[in-house]
């Protein structure tokens, strides 16, 4: 869809079957409010594209479910966003490594329900606010990121709630939670084992402390 030169919006879009290409489906210029369904793509470098490095201001406010199957092609990509305000339907399968989903530096406040991303996500996000809803949560399989430096902020990058559970309180005089709109909420006093402290994407977590605590991090719906 090229909106390049006037725009497409609130269209109802069918695309059967696209395959053998190296962008299946590709959103750019003004494309907003489409609601488009494709439910194979399929044997493509990259199988839908929603804007592109300089071209992605307008891509907003898609509905968009896609069917992906990379077939063992050379880095395969399922999904690549560089838009934001869009809500994808996807399931993917036969990627390369860690590109089922790809979240590109603009892309934000995308939400998606995926039915099957076996092969991961990337996130190169600016502003990590970009959102993934699960059948399965991955619980503690996630990474746990290192406690930063007292004083530092950590932001969850995930693109799930995470569950900050304290394992160890160590010795902490404040800590503060940033949220995504610029807001922070300071609270004095220490933390103790077992307490937990909730992120949604974007979110920050800043602890000041004279003896550090120990963490671990739980992916929840």
């Amino acid at each position: 869809l090229d909106g390049t030169q006037g725009s497409l919006n609130d269209n109802r879009i069918t695309v059967m079957e696209v395959v053998g290409c190296r962008t299946a489906v590709l959103l750019t210029g003004r494309c907003s409010n489409n609601w488009i369904d494709a439910p194979f793509l399929h044997l493509s470098r990259t199988h839908l594209q929603l804007g592109n490095p300089d071209d992605h201001a307008h891509v907003t406010n898609n509905r968009i479910r896609a069917a992906m199957d990379g077939q063992g092609i050379a880095d395969a990509i399922g999904a690549r966003i560089y838009g934001a305000d869009n809500l994808l339907e996807l399931s993917t399968v036969q990627t390369s490594p860690g590109h089922d989903l790809v979240f590109e530096k603009p892309s934000h406040d995308n939400l998606v329900i995926a039915g099957r991303l076996p092969n991961g996500v990337t996130n190169h996000a600016d502003n990590p606010t970009d959102r993934i809803i699960t059948a399965r949560s991955k619980g503690f399989s996630i990474t746990t990121p290192p406690l930063p430096q007292s004083g530092q902020a950590l932001t969850n990058r995930q693109n799930t709630s995470i569950e900050i559970m304290i394992t160890q309180p160590g010795n902490l005089t404040t800590w503060t939670l940033g949220d995504t709109e610029g807001n922070v909420q300071t609270f004095d006093g220490p933390l103790h084992s077992g307490q937990s402290i909730r992120l949604t994407p974007g979110e920050s977590v800043l602890l000041e402390y004279t003896a550090a605590p120990q963490w671990r991090w739980r992916a929840v719906p």
